[in-house]
């Protein structure tokens, strides 16, 4: 039996941003089996005349510039002294393989350093830094060493002048590759390195971390979807049934496949966040006799229940229309303030201009990339325009790569479409709530976008947004983002509204006659300041470009920085 959450009654006329799957089963490129990333998918050439897109390069962390007042320090901790008597540290290092660290400048060859590498047997290291002004490291090799051996050098070695720290080399498994039998034509996820971002250790699956789906019906008892959806509400019939009201309702089971199929099950495809699903299904009798449209009171009602649902973070939206609407508006800003995420399909129709709801300050409007097998594009059917945040794969039937996904009745089919782009991003941020459960709803927008591969002209454009998502390098930054950015417990900056359009309000909990306000974008450029003097006052941003910016307040020695997204 399921378990039903009971939510409110509900009821815009939106429609799914996903085209029909064509009938044949579409010959998808195969990856390689047994091999692991960065070797994963060397050999792109496959029989069936197919082959996987280039990955764009993969930045580091260091394309993603943390303002000085959010980098991070960390002391050195000689760890294997630290945890000399934990077992579960020495199950998960290579004691035949010890690092030995030194200072920036600092040889091998002095005095000191050489006694003691003669002193223990090392000889010749094995490894050292390709980047020595930037980590000054050597690896050797030494059969046979014992953790209580380990111990006793890194004793020894903490005397030493130039030697930073030594240890047993950590022991690092490949990249994920799910035993799902269906992951092997999944480019979508491979294109956005999903597959790496797994290897911090969450493919979701944790329990509390719950993403909602808005969309036609649902068939929670597929196969691979079962274990992962086990709340939902009808609000089109006021009832505790999200299931289908007829064959024609595949769309919301193949989103949500693409966002949370249960992974590593040896059942079709894997999910890029196997978290627990809460299925609003937005769908009344007027469906089937409107061209498959969603009920806009539905819409609304589920979005303000859902904003009132603690464990809910991510609000998956591959639906829309071509009004605005107020009252839509307010729905989704009530569900902005209340902590959620809401991410939208940006429309289908080839038109520069993003769709609604995409196009709402309070969502993230997601464009859909296509490949023909070696170059990835923004899809000609993906709407754009200034709205346009992030993109995602949505694939391209013509060219043969679709996105392949749940269908009702333990099925997999390939469809296209914003739709599809739209539950990768809704799944990149849930991995992201799962590994970090600090994290707000800004911090997670800000990183996705700020950590994106720069696609078409350079920074943000009407076309990709800030580019493609890159899953790996979004987890690198929340796994490490400290979430309380002021200086002095209990007092905070406060900025809404957030996204704003052309007037931010700030308030500064503890303002002084000296105040000043500054305004950074993501590459540390001071865009904008103020002298203000007061605890809340409006600050014009209207001459600031779409973005991401970081707001930093000095006052009587006290410092207080805060994020907002600029969206016309």
């Amino acid at each position: 039996m399921k378990k039903i959450y009971l939510a409110l009654t509900s009821m815009f006329v939106l429609t799914a941003f996903g085209t029909s799957a064509q009938e044949t089963t579409m010959p998808y490129p195969k990856k390689q089996s047994g091999v692991v990333s960065p070797g994963l998918h060397q050999d792109s050439s496959l029989s069936n005349g197919l082959k996987l897109p280039n990955r764009p390069v993969q930045q580091g962390t260091n394309t993603f510039t943390i303002p000085v007042e959010d980098q991070l320090f960390s002391p050195i901790r000689w760890y294997a002294l630290e945890n000399a008597d934990n077992p579960n540290y020495w199950k998960n290092v290579d004691t035949t393989r010890i690092w030995i660290e030194l200072e920036v400048g600092r040889s091998l060859d002095e005095e000191e350093i050489a006694e003691f590498l003669e002193s223990f047997g090392f000889g010749e290291p094995e490894n050292r830094s390709m980047h020595p002004q930037a980590t000054n490291f050597f690896q050797f090799y030494r059969p046979e060493t014992t953790v209580n051996e380990i111990v006793l050098m890194a004793e020894t070695a903490r005397s030493i002048p130039g030697i930073l720290f030594l240890e047993p080399s950590a022991i690092y498994k490949g990249n994920v590759v799910p035993n799902d039998p269906l992951w092997n034509e999944q480019w979508g996820p491979f294109a956005i390195y999903a597959d790496e971002a797994w290897d911090y250790g969450t493919q979701g699956a944790e329990s509390w971390n719950v993403l909602a789906v808005l969309d036609d019906a649902i068939d929670w008892l597929h196969e691979d979807l079962y274990d992962q959806i086990w709340y939902g509400y009808d609000y089109g019939f006021n009832d505790a049934d999200p299931t289908l009201d007829g064959d024609a309702q595949t769309h919301g089971t193949h989103v949500t496949g693409i966002m949370s199929a249960s992974n590593n099950n040896e059942v079709g495809i894997a999910g890029m966040c196997a978290d627990t699903v809460y299925f609003a299904k937005v769908t009344d009798n007027t469906y089937f006799t409107n061209n498959g449209s969603y009920s806009n009171a539905a819409i609304i009602n589920a979005m303000y229940d859902i904003g009132l649902m603690e464990r809910v973070f991510v609000i998956n939206l591959s639906l829309g229309g071509g009004a605005p609407s107020s009252a839509a508006e307010m729905a989704f800003n009530f569900a902005w303030n209340s902590g959620k995420l809401p991410i939208a399909a940006s429309g289908n129709e080839g038109q520069s201009e993003v769709s609604y709801p995409a196009a709402y300050s309070a969502c993230m409007a997601v464009g859909a990339i296509g490949t023909d097998g070696n170059e990835l594009y923004l899809a000609n059917y993906s709407n754009s325009g200034s709205q346009q945040e992030v993109t995602a794969p949505g694939g391209d039937m013509n060219s043969g790569y679709g996105i392949i996904s749940t269908i009702p009745g333990n099925q997999y089919q390939p469809f296209d479409g914003t739709s599809m782009a739209c539950p990768h991003v809704a799944g990149l941020a849930g991995l992201m709530k799962s590994l970090n459960p600090n994290l707000t709803n800004v911090e997670v927008r800000n990183i996705i976008n700020s950590t994106c591969f720069d696609l078409g002209a350079e920074g943000w454009d009407p076309e990709f947004g800030y580019g493609m998502v890159n899953a790996k390098l979004a987890l690198d930054i929340a796994l490490g983002v400290v979430t309380h950015t002021h200086e002095e417990a209990g007092l905070q900056l406060k900025l809404y509204p957030n996204p704003v359009a052309n007037e931010l309000w700030v308030h500064n909990e503890n303002h002084a006659a000296n105040t000043q306000l500054r305004i950074f974008d993501l590459n540390g450029r001071l865009v904008q300041s103020d002298n203000p003097v007061r605890d809340i006052f409006p600050v014009d941003v209207s001459s600031l470009p779409n973005g991401v910016y970081i707001v930093q307040v000095d006052g009587n020695q006290s410092r207080y920085t805060s994020r907002f997204v600029k969206a016309n």
